[in-house]
């Protein structure tokens, strides 16, 4: 998490297969009531792009989603201005040929500290 940077990017192993693709999230964290815009890596299509202020409007959060289907290893988020920002990057295995992917549902719990909601 760095303090004034302006974008942040992650890394990735090389694949498992050609076949898979990747996800790619970024958040961004400030005082102030201003919230931030990201723009995605070249060749990543953008999820999510939204952010909320807290504690009377004293600070701002926002989160930045990306994904490409490709075998692309590295992805980085430009953000509109300096802040804390931290950043993770996944990579999502093809479903096989002929057979099928299933995900664990996992229960989400919420959590409050101090005067902001946290999943």
């Amino acid at each position: 998490m760095t303090g004034s940077a302006t974008s942040s990017g992650v890394t990735l192993a090389a694949f498992g297969s050609a076949n898979n693709g990747a996800v790619f999230a970024t958040g961004f964290l400030t005082t102030g009531a201003t919230i931030r815009t990201c723009t995605p890596d070249t060749g990543w299509t953008e999820v999510h792009d939204f952010g909320t202020t807290y504690a009377g409007a004293a600070g701002a959060a926002s989160l930045e989603t990306q994904f490409r289907a490709s075998n692309d290893t590295s992805a980085t988020g430009t953000w509109s201005a300096g802040g804390y920002i931290g950043s993770m990057g996944v990579e999502i295995k093809a479903a096989g040929a002929g057979g099928s992917t299933s995900a664990q549902a996992r229960r989400r719990r919420q959590r409050t500290f101090g005067t902001g909601p946290y999943l």
